[in-house]
């Protein structure tokens, strides 16, 4: 998992970017959140049959007709906190290290139904460089894919 944005910010070049800034760190606020109310209901988020349908209606669908705390309200029951936030921030090494060997674990052992395919057209782009492509097939895709970042970085 990437580190959370509001540790990467760049240094402020100027005053007019502060409240761009600071939105970016109230939306991480309510992103971990969010993700914390998911883990405490279901336990996992990836590949979560009820994350999309659960967001498009207590956070897409009302969009700005109520406030940020209210969608969090909607959906979590509680109003916005940066609590979450400061807790995954605040995680020693060992803490980040044993909750993902966790986090994998219980992944391999849930019956997780795989998507033949995903009936779309995709690309893998490196600049100008199409590195590859699901034209032929997925596998042929993946497998197109996996030699080019082998040939690359090892």
């Amino acid at each position: 998992m990437p580190a959370p944005r509001a540790i990467a910010i760049p240094h402020l070049l100027d005053q007019a970017a502060a409240c761009s800034y600071q939105g970016y760190l109230l939306a991480n606020m309510a992103v971990y959140q969010t993700r914390a109310w998911f883990l405490r209901e279901y336990g996992y988020l990836t590949d979560n049959p009820h994350i999309g349908e659960l967001l498009s209606k207590h956070y897409w669908e009302p969009g700005n007709s109520v406030s940020h705390s209210d969608t969090l309200l909607s959906l979590t029951g509680e109003g916005f906190s940066g609590q979450y936030l400061a807790d995954f921030c605040n995680r020693s090494v060992n803490e980040a290290w044993e909750e993902a060997q966790a986090v994998m674990v219980a992944a391999q052992a849930r019956d997780i139904p795989r998507v033949q395919s995903l009936h779309a057209k995709i690309r893998a782009v490196h600049g100008a460089e199409t590195i590859a492509s699901n034209e032929e097939s997925d596998q042929a895709m993946y497998s197109t894919f996996e030699q080019w970042i082998e040939a690359r970085y090892n």
